[in-house]
């Protein structure tokens, strides 16, 4: 939780992730009234970048 809102995080260190891996994360993210994110460190990037689930895009955690 953060700030009064719910996160789901799946952490990875590349961005495979199958269809239906995420249509599981989207389905339990929407009984637990959570905003799905794939956390994502890669061995050769210096930081961890987040995707939100849903709308495919990069987010900051700050902005969640």
């Amino acid at each position: 939780m953060k700030n009064g809102k719910i996160l789901l995080i799946e952490c990875k260190y590349n961005t495979r992730i199958s269809s239906e891996r995420i249509d599981y994360l989207k389905k339990l993210s929407g009984r637990a009234g959570a905003r799905p994110i794939l956390a994502v460190k890669k061995k050769y990037e210096k930081n961890v970048r987040f995707i939100d689930i849903d709308s495919g895009g990069e987010v900051k955690i700050e902005e969640v």
